[in-house]
């Protein structure tokens, strides 16, 4: 058993439904809230409680529930992560291969610097089944050793990645019953506070109705999943099905699979329609707004009030994709505000809160997390922000102030996670440098890639404004990672 450890803040955020405490205080002990209330009750009732010292704000955790684990900018491998989607995945493909253990390691201390303590990441490779493993090992142990609270979907295509027919078709090196087998292996690994628990298609329409009942044979305690994300996305819902399928929406193919319930959570999902929105409702699942991915990738945004007035619950994602370098959680739950006042629909502070909270916490399956309650698990951030502490509606000043800049520690299980512990500072430090090795010795592989994805976008970019299915293999470059 841990000695306690208590914390005050001028105001503690003990999530987005309940009203903020003034001059509170937690306790911690054995990596879960101990108690939490006024302070002068709290500490008096824990005399051997060690001091971890007074900040502004104490808030949970901020959950990410939609990540793809990568570390390095798309910058630096000279994309502009710009849209549209088709063309943005066709380019992904000019990345320098780069470590996953550390893109994952990078990614996970960056997202500790900006109040993110929770992240749910998702796996997928072209490979076989040796260097799958390999990959989703490497993503759990880069998360875990940066001290994050990680959950990875482990996810699988077999259709369409590019265009509808296959004719772009990548060298898939994993079948639906291989993945299945490795899945079922690979479910319950753990390093430190992240696991592998979750499968899925990257995205419903990239798989085939025989995919889709091999991801449901898993039998995994949850499903995460790409949805609607693009025009194109939401033509392709609305056409008739594929040969061998029985529809072309994608809701519909989930729930036939038995893939759509309160354990699946969905990102993006801007082109969900009234329909989608009353099934998502009935079912439970939750969608992950990703805004700033959305904006750059130029998708469109997500109707977020009309589908929580639906009963929608919705979550926020990262998307390892985002305007601000570097970073910035809170800047998106702005961005987040700022789209949807946009659209003529806008949302309250504490309601952008709830997505990166409560919302976080669904996506991952969980009711410890998001939140300082007695019981919940000691993911805790504190922010050197005396504009919310002093303010009259504490969470509406710090969804309004709030940045990096004010992230003055951070506990994952009740240990200090940031600013980084030195160990895990000299990891993350050898996996920057490993990377940006990798980047400068790829300067002309990056260049030959990226005349072949200009090809290769100007066959699907053809192909879909003719519905032409066809093309040349002298286009295809197997992605590099």
């Amino acid at each position: 058993m841990s000695a306690a450890l208590a914390l005050r803040g001028g105001v503690v955020v003990l999530d987005a439904d309940r009203p903020p405490l003034r001059d509170g205080a937690i306790v911690i002990a054995d990596g879960a809230i101990a108690a939490v209330g006024p302070a002068d009750d709290v500490l008096r009732a824990h005399p051997g409680a060690r001091d971890g010292g007074r900040f502004d704000v104490l808030m949970p955790g901020l959950v990410d529930a939609h990540s793809h684990a990568r570390g390095t900018p798309l910058g630096a491998h000279g994309l502009d992560g710009g849209g549209p989607l088709e063309r943005f995945l066709v380019e992904l493909g000019v990345m320098t291969p780069t470590s996953a253990a550390d893109e994952a390691l990078i990614a996970g201390t960056d997202a500790l610097a900006t109040g993110v303590t929770a992240t749910q990441a998702i796996v997928h490779t072209f490979a076989d089944a040796e260097a799958y493993r390999a990959t989703a090992l490497d993503v759990l142990r880069g998360l875990g050793r940066a001290g994050m609270r990680g959950q990875l979907a482990l996810a699988i295509t077999d259709r369409d990645e590019w265009m509808p027919g296959d004719a772009l078709a990548p060298r898939r090196g994993l079948a639906p019953d291989a993945f299945a087998r490795l899945a079922r292996e690979l479910i319950g690994t753990r390093e430190r506070a992240a696991a592998i628990d979750a499968v899925g298609p990257v995205a419903p329409q990239w798989c085939s109705d025989v995919a889709l009942r091999a991801i449901a044979s898993v039998g995994a305690p949850r499903l995460h999943a790409h949805l609607l994300e693009s025009p194109r996305q939401r033509q392709l819902a609305d056409a008739p099905p594929e040969r061998g399928s029985a529809s072309s929406d994608p809701l519909a193919r989930l729930a036939a699979a038995g893939l759509l319930d309160r354990r699946a959570s969905l990102a993006h999902g801007v082109w969900c329609d009234d329909a989608d929105a009353a099934r998502l409702a009935a079912a439970g699942a939750v969608v992950v707004h990703c805004p700033g991915s959305n904006a750059l990738i130029g998708v469109g945004t997500l109707p977020a009030r009309a589908l929580s007035e639906d009963g929608v619950r919705l979550a926020f994602g990262l998307d390892s994709h985002t305007p601000s370098d570097p970073v910035d959680a809170f800047a998106e739950l702005r961005r987040a505000r700022a789209v949807a006042g946009g659209l003529g629909a806008p949302i309250a502070p504490r309601d952008v809160l709830r997505m990166a909270l409560a919302g976080g916490a669904a996506a991952l399956c969980r009711d410890d997390v998001g939140t300082l309650v007695p019981g919940a698990r000691a993911d805790v951030v504190a922010l050197a922000l005396p504009v919310a502490a002093d303010a009259a509606d504490p969470v509406a000043a710090l969804l309004a102030h709030a940045s990096r800049d004010a992230v003055a520690r951070v506990w994952v299980e009740g240990a200090v996670a940031w600013p980084l512990p030195p160990a895990t500072a000299a990891e993350r430090a050898a996996a920057g440098r490993r990377v940006a090795d990798a980047l400068a010795g790829d300067t002309a592989g990056r260049e030959a890639r990226r005349a072949a994805a200009r090809r290769r976008w100007r066959v699907v970019e053809g192909s879909a404004a003719a519905g032409d299915r066809r093309c040349g293999d002298d286009v295809f470059v197997e992605p590099a990672r």
